[in-house]
Formats: C-alpha cells, structure tokens, sequence
C-alpha cells in the first residue's frame, strides 16, 4: 500500500517536472532576433562604457574605446 502511495507520488512528480516547464515555456519566451558577433561585441563595449559612467568616469572618457562602427549597430535612443 505504502510502496504504491510512494510509486504514485513519484510519477506525479516526474510529470511535473516533464510537462509543466514543457508546456508553460512557449508562453513566457520571447523570440529574439539573431545577433551578430560584432554587434554583441559593440553592446558588451557600451555595458561596460555605462558601467564606468556609473563609476563617475565622464562620458567622453566612457565612450572613448567604442569604435565608430558600433555606433551605427546599436540603437541611437541609448545613451551613447
């Protein structure tokens, strides 16, 4: 009896763990767009250039290191 209870708990456990991530994930995934290596490499440069505005740098000095290339990758609205 007890060795059933134990067996049926287990299944209702390998079920959740299987199908509720399976099943809610679709839902809660955004769909991201590809991204090229040079533009994840100009937004890494800009993390770190608004990293180091945090720190109290100026912003000449922050943004000094970003090649003029990234500029054109990344979205003009951000703070660059």
């Amino acid at each position: 009896m007890w060795s059933v209870l134990a067996l049926l708990l287990l299944v209702q456990q390998v079920f959740a763990g299987i199908f509720i991530p399976i099943h809610g994930y679709e839902k809660n995934v955004q769909k991201r767009r590809p991204v090229s290596p040079m533009e994840r490499a100009c937004w890494q440069l800009a993390r770190t250039a608004e990293a180091s505005i945090a720190f109290g740098n100026s912003k000449e000095l922050a943004y000094a290191n970003i090649p003029s290339a990234c500029f054109d990758l990344l979205p003009q609205d951000s703070t660059m």
